[in-house]
């Protein structure tokens, strides 16, 4: 399941287009070898080294236009991927009132979705294309030069390619679990972030302490898991490295030892080895990425993994039904549950609930926003809801009454929840927006929560 959503999250065509594009690329790059090859040759007979010349320098410089259309690609890549994503959280977030004001959910998957759910695909998609690029580089060109100098070649590459996977299985998990860690940590930080404008700015010593410690113990974790993950990843990437340049290089010597006394194939083998040292670069490379692969993946897991907010019903428990009153066509009436309460909102009306802080005034408006969902509207009194009406500079009255405004001509919902809509506003505000509520009460039901 968990591969599934990863490949829907990467797959698409510009995704294809680039690998196609590297594959051309590196195709052209390793035919460079064969052309080199054919100079020396030529060198040596005496035959014209035009065609082949052109064709060496034609290999090194064509490659740069399927590489520049790959990047072209990248770009599309990303930006697809990250619509996919952001459409993966809608899916598994949306019409889940119930979490709406769970603070911890929503720090945590607000810092997924706008900082590291963003940095993560990025990376991730330019990690595949890097460790792409380099298993062709290293495994075309390896082709070609056990093909053109030294068969054997091919079988010291895949030795080194076993030590190196071997090594790489024996930590893979120790360094995925690090990396798990790392992103905890960086996602606990980006929380402890979100709130750092509130406590720095407004001047409240006593929050700002507290905010400070928060800060300290978030940050000391992330630096010390973050260091830590890098630390060991750089440490099995030199070993690999050392693992992966012996069996090669002893087999280049011995060719040249063995064929020393043929001029020919020794300058081949001389002018190649820069080429052979480049591909066991390349597979250094190739396999420190490999490397780095349980920590993308772990990544990726975890921002699909922690994006997904869990199904609940039980918030009934927060309501003191008891403490509650309801007020409708200027009768107050004693409702116990939501089934009692559902009946008075099929109709149009203004419906006011009042009570003392902490009964579940707001709950009950939750519980039925998630009863009707598409045929209610629920105006919290702090939110960051869309609105065609905005204009920079309104006031809190002045921007409710456009809000308001906008309801009353353009939501097509049957029931409108507000809540709290009178907080921090003058006497004047008020009853304007009480008016354009009484006429919006004439169509639809009206169910507010009162501050006072």
């Amino acid at each position: 399941m968990k591969l599934r959503r990863i490949a829907e999250l990467l797959i698409s065509k510009s995704a294809i287009t680039c690998f196609c594009l590297v594959v051309v690329q590196q195709v052209i790059a390793a035919s460079s070898s064969i052309w080199l090859k054919h100079l020396s040759e030529d060198l040596y007979s005496g035959n014209s080294l035009w065609t082949n010349i052109i064709l060496y320098m034609a290999s090194l410089t064509l490659p740069y236009i399927p590489g520049g259309l790959a990047l072209m690609a990248i770009a599309f890549w990303q930006q697809e991927s990250l619509k996919k994503f952001v459409n993966y959280f809608i899916k598994n977030n949306k019409n889940q009132p119930f979490f709406w004001n769970n603070k911890n959910e929503k720090d945590a998957k607000i810092s997924l979705l706008s900082n590291e759910g963003q940095q993560t695909i990025s990376s991730f998609i330019q990690y595949l294309y890097a460790l792409f690029s380099r298993l062709l580089n290293a495994a075309f060109n390896i082709i070609v030069l056990s093909y053109i100098v030294e068969p054997n070649f091919i079988y010291g590459y895949f030795i080194s390619i076993l030590l190196g996977a071997i090594v790489m299985n024996r930590f893979s998990d120790k360094l995925e679990n690090i990396a798990t860690k790392a992103q905890d940590a960086r996602v606990n930080l980006g929380k402890t972030l979100l709130s750092a404008w509130d406590n720095v700015v407004l001047g409240n010593r006593y929050s700002f302490q507290s905010w400070l410690s928060q800060f300290n113990t978030a940050f000391f974790e992330s630096k010390h898991f973050n260091t830590r993950s890098t630390i060991y990843q750089t440490s099995i990437s030199i070993g690999i490295a050392i693992l992966t340049m012996l069996p090669c290089m002893s087999i280049a010597v011995y060719s040249l030892l063995v064929h020393s006394a043929d001029k020919a194939f020794a300058t081949t083998v001389i002018v190649t080895l820069p080429r052979l040292f480049m591909v066991l670069n390349f597979t250094y490379d190739l396999l420190d990425l490999l490397t780095e692969f349980p920590v993308h993946k772990s990544r990726l897991k975890g921002i699909i993994e922690n994006v997904v907010t869990p199904i609940t019903h039980n918030i009934d428990d927060r309501v003191n039904w008891s403490k509650l009153k309801f007020i409708s066509n200027n009768s107050a009436l004693q409702l116990n549950s939501l089934q009692e309460t559902l009946p008075l909102i099929e109709k149009p009306g203004r419906i006011t609930i009042r009570g003392e802080n902490g009964t579940g005034k707001s709950t009950v408006l939750l519980l039925i926003q998630h009863e009707l969902l598409s045929r209610s509207f629920y105006l919290p009194a702090q939110h960051h809801l869309s609105f065609n009406s905005i204009k920079t500079g309104c006031s809190t009255g002045e921007t409710l009454k456009l809000h308001m405004q906008e309801i009353f001509n353009q939501v097509e919902a049957d029931c409108i929840l507000l809540d709290e809509w009178d907080a921090n506003l003058d006497k004047s505000n008020q009853s304007e927006i009480s008016q354009l509520i009484d006429q919006l009460a004439q169509n639809k039901t009206v169910v507010e929560v009162r501050h006072r």
